[in-house]
């Protein structure tokens, strides 16, 4: 997901502040499209759910690892890209 969109950027900032609202609003916009892709890649409906799925696990996990490009890194994280 490319992150262009200021709105999108604020959606993520609520995320990590755990607004669960942001994060259905985040799945709810993406969903289809992550389904979809899964579907024609994989041609099975029960495979592109559990790949759907997975995606927005690791989006959610992986969420303390997000900055915005050219941002700073978190107090405490090491700075690397």
């Amino acid at each position: 997901m490319f992150l262009r969109e200021p709105m999108e950027r604020k959606t993520l900032e609520r995320i990590r502040a755990g607004d669960g609202d942001a994060f259905a609003s985040l799945f709810h916009r993406y969903k289809d499209l992550v389904y979809r892709t899964a579907y024609l890649m994989l041609g099975d409906p029960y495979e592109a759910e559990d790949v759907l799925q997975e995606v927005f696990l690791r989006v959610h996990r992986s969420l303390h690892t997000y900055r915005r490009s050219g941002g700073r890194s978190p107090p405490g994280s090491t700075g690397s890209r």
